[in-house]
């Protein structure tokens, strides 16, 4: 009887998956699944299997990039993300005009619409602390909610549009999104704007369109509307007029109406929305030439955060990697564009301004790592039915791989021009007067401000709520001053956040006064990230001298360890 159960539970067994596999079948001929997986295969050219695979990863990923995102809109710490995605709307965060120094992102009009109607269609102002929105065991707030879903709906779009036309997406989708992990990190400032993710979109878009579509329009029409949302998606116009797919003529055409009509929207949404910059201004662009700053930041003040590192490293290898066709060397071409237009105006140790080129570094690394390893057979087959690939005549190769090492060479002699540039000639310190922690006017009172004690400075303080420089400089000296009796940690960190406040987090001192009292009132983790978003914003605005003394203090605070002045008539920061 023994011997005789294994058989019977392998007849139980077999007799089960009989009826379930007719049950299945059954079913499945109702649902007519066997037509829908043949339309699937034949539309996306992957077996539905991986296909489903692909879809689910992005969705899980477009979802943990929302999670993700829910904290980035908490202010003061993030108060240019909230900014910016509500300045278009009824009720604005910001009242002031917090982009004056930054021109050119009031002209990148699109995303900033549709953020502000989003808010507008799905926010309730009508009471002050609108309720949570509750989803199972989940809480969250309405204006996170709705900034992260924005950005998390451009991330899936994006992985729709890959799943959709590459059949390395799994590696492409993934490669993207350990890219995008490096702008929450405290050294890249932490910036998520509303266009930086649909310009990634659309960039991308071009870059598939060129490669599965000989139609001119349609590569136009994506390339003209990714431009509105941001201007580098005009490094994608070169893929109509050097692409190989059209002739010469209309190539030139439909360039030249891409950029007319970009230029003409352009005008047209800056009239509509009322932006006093005027249509040949420089400021549709850039804001300033950063060339010099970058060139510091790359070689004479490297740090964590440094261009190596872009886009999870792939910025690098694309610059360095061979081309074999045309097609790879005109892409390529348009990364180093890219590149050369943000090196010149762009901030390139801010890590969001490398998305466009991010999706596109993954393709042309998957590509190359598929041609260099291919899998080689043992035994090949005698003869082989499919017709041999076209191959390139000897002078093309010798041609394309000479090219590829010429400019390998002229990229090396340029940066170590570069190198020694940056070593010949160190950036100057910033134009104007001395920026330091002295009080830039002096208080009614006759006597020295470091001897008041802290009620004093704060009700000379409140009678002067618009001077931040006054805020700043009394939070200094109640966090650093050298009598202990007159230091009080809990009111300098309230003054100094009035005054970063003040500044919109944008000027480096206040900052650095802020982390000096969060170390002075023993908040020393806060101290740290904050002190490193004062070296950062030192770096950005190109204040070596300021970058050098945050550095020094950053390394107290991670001691745990708060910054006292010395005794003396000088209460300065040294």
């Amino acid at each position: 009887m023994l011997k005789s159960s294994p058989d019977k539970f392998a007849e139980f067994a077999s007799r089960f998956y009989d009826r379930v596999t007719g049950w299945a079948g059954r079913q499945s001929s109702r649902l007519k699944l066997p037509e829908l997986s043949i339309r699937l295969t034949r539309y996306f050219s992957k077996p539905p299997a991986l296909l489903g695979i692909e879809s689910f990863v992005a969705l899980s990923l477009a979802v943990y990039y929302f999670l993700l995102l829910i904290s980035m809109t908490t202010p003061p710490e993030h108060f240019q993300n909230i900014a910016f995605f509500t300045e278009h709307s009824r009720h604005p965060f910001s009242q002031e005009d917090f982009a004056r120094a930054y021109p050119d992102v009031k002209t990148r009009l699109p995303g900033s619409l549709l953020t502000g109607w989003l808010i507008d269609k799905l926010y309730d102002y009508s009471t002050q602390n609108p309720r949570p929105w509750t989803s199972g065991v989940w809480s969250l707030l309405p204006l996170p909610s709705i900034f992260a879903a924005y950005h998390a709906s451009w991330l899936l779009l994006l992985f729709g549009l890959l799943i959709r036309y590459r059949a390395d997406a799994l590696l492409i989708i993934l490669g993207t999104f350990s890219g995008l992990m490096l702008n929450l990190s405290i050294t890249s400032w932490q910036y998520f704007f509303p266009w930086d993710l649909p310009s990634m979109c659309f960039f991308t878009w071009a870059i598939l369109t060129y490669d599965n579509s000989r139609k001119i329009f349609p590569l136009m029409t994506i390339v003209w509307l990714g431009a509105l949302f941001k201007e580098t998606t005009l490094c994608c116009a070169l893929l109509i007029l050097l692409g190989e797919h059209w002739p010469v003529k209309k190539r030139i055409a439909g360039f030249v109406a891409t950029i007319a009509a970009f230029a003409i929207a352009k005008k047209l949404l800056l009239l509509a929305c009322a932006v006093p910059i005027q249509f040949f201004s420089p400021d549709n662009f850039f804001s300033k030439l950063q060339l010099a700053h970058n060139f510091a930041v790359t070689f004479t003040h490297p740090g964590l955060n440094h261009v190596v590192f872009v886009n999870a490293g792939t910025l690098l290898i694309v610059l360095v990697l061979p081309w074999r066709t045309y097609r790879e060397m005109l892409f390529k071409l348009i990364a180093v564009a890219f590149a050369t237009g943000i090196l010149l105006f762009g901030v390139i140790i801010e890590f969001r301004v490398w998305y466009e080129i991010l999706p596109l570094g993954w393709m042309l690394i998957s590509e190359a790592v598929a041609k260099r390893y291919q899998p080689v057979q043992e035994n090949p087959p005698a003869t082989d039915p499919s017709p041999p690939a076209a191959s390139l005549d000897d002078r093309t190769r010798r041609v394309l791989k000479g090219g590829c090492w010429l400019g390998m060479v002229l990229l090396l002699v340029f940066l170590y021009g570069m190198l020694t540039a940056a070593k010949l000639f160190p950036p100057r310190p910033v134009a104007g007067p001395k920026q330091s922690h002295n009080l830039q006017s002096k208080p009614p009172a006759q006597s020295n401000p470091a001897s008041r004690d802290a009620t004093n400075n704060a009700t000379w303080t409140i009678d002067n709520p618009d001077s931040k420089e006054t805020l700043n400089n009394l939070a200094w000296i109640l966090a650093t001053g050298p009598d202990a009796k007159s230091r009080n940690g809990a009111l300098a960190v309230e003054l100094a956040k009035r005054a970063c406040e003040r500044s919109h987090y944008r000027e480096t001192i206040p900052v650095s006064t802020l982390a000096a009292a969060y170390a002075e009132a023993g908040r020393f983790d806060e101290a740290i990230a904050t002190a490193q978003k004062a070296c950062a914003l030192a770096s950005e605005l190109g204040e070596t001298d300021l970058l050098y003394e945050d550095q020094k203090l950053l390394v107290l605070y991670r001691a745990h360890q708060a910054f006292h002045e010395a005794p003396g008539p000088d209460q300065t920061k040294p």
